[in-house]
């Protein structure tokens, strides 16, 4: 949070944490808000390649799995990919995971990566084998 000045009161230049908070809010307006001209709206850029998932499995560690749940928001808004995180399910071909570019405490909402790349812990069963997929109940690839 920024700390806020009231009527009356001497102002003073702002903690450099709280610049840092100022200015990060500014670049994000930009990249969301701005518009090109008075005519065109600039096209937002919605990222296919994470979403945003409420981790309810425990502590994770980067490139940990989870598996998308079900979707947090009451009404369907392409710009907030957010689901619950939850441990692979059987079967697991027919749901979407994703791995935690971040460590991820429980109860916090972190991105994870469902397609491109991105490095990932992966138990290593047999060296010939060219691939890993998620597992029900696991969160490292095999």
């Amino acid at each position: 949070m920024v700390a806020r000045a009231f009527p009356g009161q001497a102002w003073e230049p702002p903690k450099a944490a709280d610049w840092n908070v100022i200015g990060e809010s500014a670049e994000e307006y930009e990249r969301h808000h701005r518009t090109r001209d008075a005519a065109q709206k600039k096209q937002w850029i919605i990222p296919t390649d994470w979403m945003f998932c409420l981790n309810t499995t425990g502590n994770r560690r980067a490139g940990e799995v989870l598996e998308a749940g079900e979707y947090l928001l009451e009404d369907l808004d392409p710009f907030s990919l957010w689901f619950n995180g939850q441990a692979p399910t059987d079967p697991v071909k027919e749901s979407t995971h994703g791995v935690l570019r971040v460590a991820c405490f429980d109860g916090k909402m972190e991105r994870v990566q469902v397609s491109g790349i991105v490095r990932a812990w992966v138990n290593v069963l047999d060296s010939e084998h060219n691939f890993c997929d998620a597992e029900e109940g696991l969160y490292v690839l095999e």
